[in-house]
């Protein structure tokens, strides 16, 4: 059990939980009443009037109910022990709101305690989420799992930083290098472990001939995907795709450039609408990325809502040119390998339209890839997994405790 000193707790706003009552012992993973808390959250939310404003926190919800939890749970290996490390200290992200919220479960479905320090920008997504979870711990059903989640904020103090790194077995950074480089300075438990999720880059991949050959039906549903990926976000979050590689034949790029681009532009303008000050922000970047960059071949803006970058190359420092609010960097290239050269471990996340498994497959292994740890279908780059950024957070956020078979002695006692 951890108590807060006075001194640290005051200088602290805590937005759920009990300060004073942080039950740090460690449970098994996927323990059974954390996964009906989690369909409970799961309902709560669904049934809110307030969340279908929020299309992030409805993902949410549906990710966390019970039918797929209980099958992620079914993946783990059941022969061996698994048990949490016990406090969990987040540093969660202010680009993208919902994150906290997957980070705690990630803890909370490890058999963990956590605090998670939320970022000092409110946000109506994260004031949903602390009521459905502030109502739900009010059940006595959950009466137990009230020690266990406590949301803050506080200021950039290190001492109380500190304060929770040395209680902490574990901890999940969403930041900057220069954040996780800072924190790494602190003292921290001797034991702790860490998964940072720091700033990533993310591209995506289509076979031109693969969608010359497609209906118009997928096609739609290639635009929706598409939209989703880009726009859900603003493309701020590490995931969404900053460069589309067009592979194949030039003429048959520019065959299927034709094809999308029109039904595209068309779907997004039906849905989005971007605004003033996002304008502003998304021209500002837009003219620095021209002048900086001299693989910048031309723009084509016939609307507001979507920009394509077209490139001559891509070069070492790709990852640099990044746009937002439906900026989209585009280049032309043979086949899917002419584009490992630029890979390091800056890159996240790749999703594809049209290529077969196996290529992508030994598009990783052949190149012996230091970057992409995830190859999804285009509409899927948002989709969280406990598989991120490479790492398997249930494995990373909790033991195996080795219990070896012994002899049993003559009397049965041993």
């Amino acid at each position: 059990m951890i108590h807060t000193p006075a001194n640290i707790a005051n200088k602290i706003r805590c937005l759920l939980g009990n300060l004073d009552h942080i039950d740090d012992a460690p449970e098994t993973v996927f323990h059974p009443l954390r996964i009906d808390f989690l369909a409970s959250l799961s309902n709560a939310l669904m049934t809110d009037p307030r969340s279908k404003a929020f299309p992030d926190v409805v993902t949410f919800a549906f990710w966390c109910r019970r039918a797929n939890i209980q099958n992620l749970a079914k993946a783990q290996d059941k022969t061996r022990l698994r048990i949490g490390l016990g406090l969990i200290f987040h540093v969660s992200p202010s680009n993208v709101p919902i994150n906290f919220a997957y980070s705690l479960v990630f803890a909370f479905l490890s058999g963990n305690a956590s605090v998670v320090r939320l970022p000092s920008k409110e946000a109506a997504q994260a004031d949903l989420l602390i009521d459905a979870l502030g109502t739900l711990l009010a059940d006595d059903k959950y009466a137990p799992l009230r020690p266990t989640i406590h949301l803050v904020r506080f200021g950039h103090a290190d001492y109380i930083t500190e304060f929770w790194l040395r209680h902490a077995q574990g901890r999940i950074v969403w930041g900057g290098d220069a954040t996780v480089a800072h924190l790494r300075s602190l003292k921290m438990h001797p034991r702790s472990r860490e998964i940072a999720f720091v700033d990533r880059y993310s591209l995506a991949a289509i076979a031109a001939k693969s969608l010359l050959d497609t209906d118009e039906a997928t096609l739609h549903s290639l635009c929706t995907g598409l939209y989703n990926d880009i726009y859900q976000m603003d493309q701020s979050a590490c995931s969404s795709p900053q460069l589309l590689v067009w592979v194949g034949r030039k003429e048959e790029i520019y065959a299927a450039q034709s094809r999308l681009w029109p039904m595209f532009e068309t779907y997004v303008r039906s849905k989005y609408t971007l605004e003033p000050v996002n304008a502003m922000d998304k021209f500002v970047g837009l003219c620095g990325d021209v002048i900086d960059h001299a693989n910048v071949l031309g723009v084509t803006a016939n609307s507001p809502v979507l920009t394509r970058v077209a490139l001559s190359e891509l070069v070492p420092q790709q990852w640099q040119q990044r746009g937002y609010f439906g900026t989209v960097h585009e280049v032309a290239v043979d086949i899917l390998d002419a584009i490992a050269p630029i890979i390091d471990p800056r890159f996240q996340t790749l999703t594809t339209f049209g290529f077969k498994h196996d290529l992508l497959r030994n598009f990783v292994t052949d190149n012996r890839l230091a970057g992409i740890d995830r190859i999804v279908p285009i509409g899927r780059a948002l989709d969280m997994g406990f598989v991120w950024d490479g790492f398997d957070t249930i494995s990373c956020l909790s033991r195996l405790v080795d219990i070896q078979q012994t002899t049993e002695s003559p009397d049965g006692n041993f």
